[in-house]
Formats: C-alpha cells, structure tokens, sequence
C-alpha cells in the first residue's frame, strides 16, 4: 500500500493525473478504510480540476476519519473554487478545529473572510498566518491589499515588496531544481517544475503591478 502511495505521489508531481490516479485506486482496492489514499485521490483530482470526484474521495476520507482536518481544508477549496464561500468558511473553520494553527487554513479562511468584505476578521488571519511563517509570500500580498484600501500605502508597499522578494526567493530555489533535474535527465521532473515556475511568475508580476499601482498613489497629490 505505502509503494502505490509513493508511486502515486510522484505522478502527482509530475501532474501526470491519470498515472497517479490510478495507483490511489489500486491501494484503496485493496483497502478502501486507507484514509491516506483517499486524501491523495481527492487531491490528485483537485490538482486535474475535477472538482465533483476531489469531492466524493474528502468525504470519504471524513466518513473513515471525522477529525481529517486536511479533508476539510480540500473540501473548502473546492467550495471555494465554486464561489460558495459560506461553505468554504464552514470547511475552513472545521479543519482549524482540528488543528487550530494550520497556516493554509488559516489563510484561505482569511481569504474567505476578504471576499465577503469583512477586512477587519481578513487582516487578523493574515498576520495570524505571518506569526507562523514569516516566509508566506501569499500573507504579505493579502495585507498589501487591505492596507491599500485603507489608504496605509507606505505599509502597502513594504508588504508588496517582501511578497515579491519571497516569491524571487522560491522562483531560485525551483530554478536550482529545474538545473539538477536537467543534469539528471529527469525531462518529467523539469516540465513539471517549469508549470510550477510559470504559476509563480504569474503572481509575482501581479504582485509587482500592484505595487507600482501603491506608489504611483503614494505620489499623488492628497486632496484636502
């Protein structure tokens, strides 16, 4: 069981779905009480957008493990991803049950929280998430945007700044993988790095348009 799981999570970071799916399902014939499996199924079928089937394997997982924390997490986003964020939020809360620090929780309910408008409960989960990871570049550019709502451009930038520095920091460490996986011949493990890299160079541009927007209205002109 444990060497289909293996096998399975390296399709699943090579974002070969299929592959992957099919070594999740061979451990759960032949244990289908493998709480592990049906989580990495779900998240495999997250991973290849399929919503509907991520779905049914997180409530396996929930039906075997009440307390699956992780299922809960996965199932939020998926409520997330379907733009039902009431449902989300209640995913999200019920995973921090669990475990009450569990930063990705902590920062999708912040998420949740942003979305609704409700910017006072967002800002108290994103600096939640950065007294427990200093490193999440996702917190530092959820509270840029706060702060730029509430005219704190000076604090907006600086926010942007260390997003943008840590998402530079992750986009090397990548880079220095894609290298050796090249020198190894890994052609599978580099394409699948790349898509990573390309996801990243994504939000890092948006990150940086976004703190060109702060201080161009750091500039401008206040109106008394």
């Amino acid at each position: 069981l444990e060497g289909r799981i293996l096998l399975g999570d390296y399709y699943a970071g090579l974002e070969e779905n299929a592959m992957a799916r099919e070594q999740y399902v061979a451990a759960l014939d032949r244990n289908p009480a493998y709480e592990v499996a049906w989580l990495r199924l779900g998240l495999n079928d997250l991973q290849a957008a399929d919503l509907d089937e991520a779905e049914k394997a997180f409530r396996k997982a929930i039906e075997i493990n009440p307390s699956s924390y992780e299922a809960y997490f996965y199932r939020g986003n998926i409520a997330f991803a379907r733009g039902n964020l009431k449902e989300a939020r209640q995913h999200y809360e019920e995973s921090l049950k669990f475990v009450l620090n569990f930063p990705e929780a902590v920062y999708a309910l912040g998420t949740v929280f942003f979305r609704e408008g409700r910017n006072d409960d967002a800002l108290e989960q994103f600096e939640k998430v950065l007294r427990l990871n200093r490193g999440s570049a996702d917190a530092y550019f959820s509270r840029a945007a706060i702060r730029v709502q509430r005219r704190q451009i000076r604090d907006a930038i600086e926010d942007y700044s260390r997003a943008i520095a840590l998402y530079d920091r992750q986009m090397d460490s990548i880079s220095k993988s894609i290298e050796q996986y090249e020198e190894r011949g890994l052609t599978r493990k580099v394409d699948a790095q790349r898509k990573v890299m390309q996801r990243l160079e994504t939000i890092r541009e948006r990150a940086r348009q976004q703190k060109m927007m702060a201080e161009d209205q750091s500039l401008a002109p206040r109106e008394f």
